[in-house]
């Protein structure tokens, strides 16, 4: 039998078809048996790049810098990446000989010459034409040169990289300690110069000063770091929103370390020009930040264009304050066209009995174009509201969810419903009345069609799951479902994005889990359903507070009852 040659004698649609299922393994090999092939497979091996960790134990340089100039080199390599995750840390790449068995130095590795170019000329000239490209003035071009041409400063060498990247879609930078200051230089160095290369070709057409705002394509950003207890560095943030083309920004752990007050006039926050940020989704989650701070954040973002905010308060240990009101300030340039917010906090919100923080009921009512919030109780009816008995009496209370909310809204969230330091009945004395009352009050918000709430099902007792149930039963009589979700922590990776599907690389203690959405009403026992989905719920006799014939009815007397006459319905 003749033997096959598979790059000759097949159709070269069935060979991209062949290339498009292989895993990375087999196409490294596909690429060695014909010029065809590797043609055919080298979109897919250059599409998403991930510079791990565990590649970097000599150093992230090691493969970064051969990556980098290999783009620099090659158009066609370059305009395959759609996606970047890179691991920044200090260059400490010990001698070749050191490499153990178990990793292989880059093809022409040296420490003596870590961009692996034997001609010096050449890479000279490469180098500085690319910072002359890249940059405004000779100035900024020679600047650049200075940080990226030694291979050390690797947060400069990944900026110089992402510009050569005409079709990059996402760029998950993890931050380690030692990258920072030259990375924000970088940023600062190129965001005058041809920015606009960055998202696809530009219109030879536009002049010099057009071409940074022209053919953009959308970039997501994730910046994450390494530390566990303390926040992580704040200042890519700012620096990265001078990327014209961002068009979402996600930050795990941003924030200070202290608060000590106004800061030197050189810190990033300060160079942020107002309504100079393009960026439509902004996800700050278990950030930190001084209120000067998120309030010059807030004013870079162009109104109407910052379509949703999420801001997770978290770091507890960093003695910043927190104060309710001066966030809310801070979003005034936002309250026409905001359409998506989240004010939320992690587990542990107000650890110590910190007087400085303002931690006070705020509302939401100047937002006259939002339709989604998700929020925590203590927004609501602050820390007093939450988690003192002598408060949680107040009467007063319950009217107060009603009062804080937009008629505009058509979903709302209460997240952390449950959290650590909340009063354990503040849920069934506050919370469900003041669910009540808002269907009650239909029609203040007849956009309103579904409302969610979010706990953890190990954390405390769980009477109250009988009154949530009788509620869900009577918003649904007048047209609102409600939904819970589960906040424990399995072990797997926490989601990103409004609806948590958006996933990026992993990020230290951003532990969440898989568990669907729970329609309330249509449930029989929610114990039940919460041991069933695997919750770990606390073990506990349940015929007296889960019997099915009790199920509908509240405990509470402020709660209101489930039988309702016709009149009532909408």
């Amino acid at each position: 039998m003749p033997s096959v040659d598979l790059a000759h004698d097949l159709p070269e649609e069935v060979l991209a078809n062949v290339v498009s299922q292989c895993e990375r393994g087999s196409l490294l090999a596909l690429c060695q048996c014909s010029k065809t092939l590797n043609r055919l497979a080298t979109p897919y091996l250059y599409s998403h790049i991930r510079l791990r960790k565990q590649w970097s134990r000599f150093g992230v340089s090691a493969h970064l810098l051969p990556l980098t100039w290999l783009l620099l080199t090659s158009a066609p390599h370059a305009e395959c990446v759609q996606s970047l995750a890179v691991q920044v840390g200090k260059n400490d790449c010990p001698p070749v000989e050191h490499f153990g068995n178990d990793v292989t130095a880059p093809e022409g590795y040296s420490p003596k010459k870590p961009w692996g170019v034997p001609d010096g000329k050449r890479l000279e000239m490469r180098l500085r034409g690319a910072c002359g490209e890249h940059t405004k003035s000779e100035e900024d071009a020679n600047e650049l040169y200075e940080l990226i041409k030694g291979g050390e400063k690797e947060g400069a060498i990944v900026i110089l990289l992402l510009t050569r990247l005409h079709n990059l879609r996402t760029f998950d930078f993890c931050e380690c300690i030692g990258s920072c200051d030259a990375m924000v230089r970088a940023l600062e160095l190129v965001s005058g110069g041809s920015w606009g290369r960055l998202g696809g070709d530009i219109d030879p057409s536009t002049s010099v000063d057009d071409k940074t705002t022209v053919s953009r394509k959308s970039l997501a950003i994730m910046v994450s770091g390494i530390e566990v207890k303390l926040p992580n560095n704040l200042r890519h943030v700012p620096a990265f929103l001078k990327i014209p083309t961002i068009q979402s920004l996600y930050a795990w752990k941003p924030g200070e370390f202290r608060d000590v007050g106004e800061e030197p006039r050189d810190n990033p926050f300060y160079r942020l020009q107002e309504r100079s940020c393009r960026t439509e989704y902004v996800e700050l989650r278990r950030a930190k930040l001084y209120h000067t701070h998120f309030d010059k954040l807030m004013k870079a973002f162009i109104p109407g264009t910052l379509k949703t905010l999420v801001y997770e308060v978290g770091c507890t240990w960093v003695c910043v304050v927190v104060s309710h009101p001066r966030i809310l300030k801070s979003l005034r340039p936002h309250y026409q066209t905001l359409e998506r917010l989240e004010l939320s906090h992690e587990d542990r919100y107000h650890q110590f009995d910190d007087d400085t923080d303002h931690l006070w009921p705020i509302q939401f009512t100047s937002f006259t174009n939002l339709k989604k919030l998700k929020v925590a109780p203590v927004y609501i009816w602050g820390v007093d509201g939450t988690t003192m008995e002598w408060k949680i009496k107040d009467p007063s209370l319950i009217g107060m969810l009603r009062d804080a909310l937009p008629p505009t809204l058509d979903e709302l969230w209460i997240t952390r419903v449950n959290t650590h330091g909340y009063h354990p009945e503040y849920i069934s004395a506050v919370l469900i009345p003041a669910l009540y009352s808002l269907v009650e009050h239909r029609e203040s918000f007849p956009l309103l069609k579904n409302l969610y709430i979010a706990f953890n099902s190990n954390m405390g007792e769980l009477d109250w799951l009988n009154d949530i149930h009788a509620f869900a039963t009577f918003a649904r009589c007048y047209g609102i479902t409600l939904r819970a979700k589960l906040t424990d922590k399995v072990g797997l990776e926490r989601g990103w994005g409004w609806d948590e599907s958006v996933q990026w690389e992993t990020c230290n203690q951003n532990s969440g889990n898989n568990f669907p959405l729970i329609v309330v009403a249509e449930e029989k026992d929610m114990h039940e359903t919460l041991m069933n989905l695997g919750a770990k719920v606390k073990d506990r006799d349940r015929e007296d507070i889960y019997h099915p014939s009790v199920l509908l009815i509240p405990h509470v007397s402020r709660c209101r009852p489930t039988l309702i006459s016709n009149s009532l319905l909408p």
